[in-house]
């Protein structure tokens, strides 16, 4: 079964930006170039920004997504965004006319945190279609340059027992928190629905009706299968957080019992394809092959809702002189097709009985055995006498008291950071310590500190700041208060809630000052003196 839970979400603060038409945006994938610089013109602050971030010319491959990792951050700082103080659930509803018809439907579910799963016979989360792999490396990069989930995965569950529209219509009986129409005419409202802590508020059971049975992804599946990808290397560090963040990603979720799913035709053009007569001679294989359709009577099969679900397609080609048809699957054909990963093609129904409806384009003719493009995830770890660009390996560290420790580094690849990490070989339950130095000093500063709490079970991180040798991004001259509070504001964010700091002269400061914009389990600040060689006694 799925596991769905609050979460405390990062929101734009209305105080800040006033209207949030202005800084809403369609999803990134259906955004052309010059949608793109509209939203940006209309407020620079739009979300396209950071889900969608424009290249540039002169670019390096990742420069794109560590603006939009510096974008967040400055956001987060300047106040634009803000986290919500308590683990929330969100309700959504969306209003909308149904393209080629005067119906109007509204849907309702909310946001949640849904706990990653492998795919697979006994997962709580199922996929529904392939992905690319360059469209999973575009997620997978802005995903670890951010640390964040810019935009949903959404989720259909079943409800029969009527619980979670009876619910979410309660709750939409007040205020919205947000109230936006798009650009498309489509209505959106949100409501926050905090968890009260009692454990069985509106909250928790709405988590527990969606978790009731299997979450099939409707759309993200490239997002899910990054977030897959991002947890396993994240899991490499062996973070000690009971529950960390990245074991999570943000999902809408949907009922499909309570109101009917709007499934509307999918159009694709097919360049470089058989054309004309010819694909129509192949395709009799596997479909009954309605020919000579003029453009009309494809327009009104293929508009609205009626029609669906029998595997049937339109074409319509302008080789050999243009010309149009209508392809109905023939069930009894598709049986005999074999595809590993193909089960939607070989479950096509036809016309007399249908229960399924085929987008695949590339049904007929090819045949080409199909390879998930699942890339393994790898960790880059880096020791003191290298480059971050040259060590893939790990090693072990002896540790104060003669038990191995691990050592380790975290990339805050967008502000040209790094995190060194002395890791217990066995997790623990202890929160992780995060060590942040002060002028001209680096991690050394708290080596025998990181081996001796390593050694006994803790956690240990020490921010390398801008200053060190291993940044090489930033110019010294440029470099403020203000530019350190962000990084340690980072480095807090990265590691989550549960972090302890430590702060050693400017450090501390630091460590108070990023402590007032990042929620922290506590702090403890040193003295501008070196720290003695005796290790200071308990958590703290």
């Amino acid at each position: 079964m799925p596991l769905i839970r609050p979460f405390r979400a990062l929101r734009y603060r209305q105080e800040a930006v006033g209207d949030l038409r202005l800084v809403v945006s369609p999803p990134y994938d259906v955004i052309s170039p010059e949608q793109q610089q509209t939203l940006l013109r209309r407020d620079p602050r739009n979300v396209v920004r950071l889900d969608l971030p424009a290249v540039e010319p002169g670019d390096a491959p990742d420069d794109r997504y560590r603006r939009a990792a510096r974008t967040l951050a400055s956001w987060r700082s300047d106040g634009t965004l803000h986290k919500d103080p308590q683990p929330s659930v969100y309700a959504y509803e969306q209003t909308y006319r149904v393209p080629g018809t005067a119906a109007e439907r509204t849907q309702r579910g909310f946001f949640a945190r849904l706990r990653l799963e492998p795919f697979g016979p006994e997962s709580g989360v199922r996929p529904h279609e392939r992905t690319l792999a360059p469209a999973r490396e575009d997620r997978y990069r802005l995903l670890r340059a951010t640390g964040v989930n810019t935009s949903p995965v959404v989720g259909l569950f079943e409800d029969r027992t009527g619980e979670s529209p009876a619910l979410l219509n309660g709750i939409a009986t007040a205020p919205p928190d947000a109230d936006v129409v798009d650009d498309d005419g489509v209505a959106h409202r949100m409501w926050r629905v905090p968890d009260d802590g009692t454990g069985d508020g509106t909250a928790l059971a709405l988590a527990a009706v969606a978790g009731r049975g299997p979450i099939t992804i409707a759309d993200g599946h490239h997002r899910y299968e990054t977030a897959l990808r991002y947890r396993d290397e994240r899991r490499m560090s062996r973070s000690c957080e009971e529950d960390p963040a990245f074991d999570y990603l943000l999902a809408l979720l949907l009922d499909s019992t309570s109101e009917p799913l709007t499934v509307l035709p999918t159009h694709r053009v097919v360049r470089g394809a058989v054309a004309g007569a010819s694909l129509l001679r192949d395709a009799v294989t596997l479909f009954r092959v309605d020919a000579n359709v003029t453009r009309d009577r494809l327009v009104q099969e293929f508009t609205g809702l009626d029609g669906g679900g029998r595997g049937r397609f339109g074409l319509w080609w302008k080789a050999d002189g243009g010309g149009g048809a209508i392809l109905d699957a023939r069930a009894e054909a598709f049986e005999k097709v074999e595809r590993p990963g193909g089960s939607a093609a070989r479950g096509l129904r036809g016309s007399q009985g249908g229960r399924r409806d085929a987008t695949e384009v590339d049904v007929f003719p090819s045949q080409a055995a199909y390879r998930p493009g699942h890339q393994p995830s790898r960790v880059v770890t880096r020791m003191p006498e290298t480059t971050p660009e040259s060590i893939l390996a790990r090693t072990q560290q002896p540790a104060a008291g003669g038990r191995p420790v691990r050592k380790d580094e975290i990339e805050l690849g967008d502000r040209g950071l790094y995190i060194e990490s002395w890791l217990p070989e066995r997790r623990s339950r202890r929160k992780p310590l995060l060590f942040v130095h002060g002028e001209l000093a680096g991690s050394w500063l708290w080596e025998r500190f990181l081996g001796y709490f390593a050694g006994r079970g803790w956690e240990g991180h020490a921010l390398n700041l801008r200053n060190h040798f291993w940044s090489q991004t930033a110019d010294p001259t440029e470099l403020s208060f203000e530019t350190y509070t962000q990084d340690v504001v980072a480095a807090m964010d990265r590691l989550g809630p549960n972090t302890v700091a430590i702060g050693h002269g400017m450090g501390a400061l630091l460590v108070m000052k990023a402590a007032e914009r990042m929620p922290i389990s506590e702090s403890s600040t040193c003295s501008g003196r070196s720290p003695t060689r005796r290790a200071p006694r308990g958590g703290r």
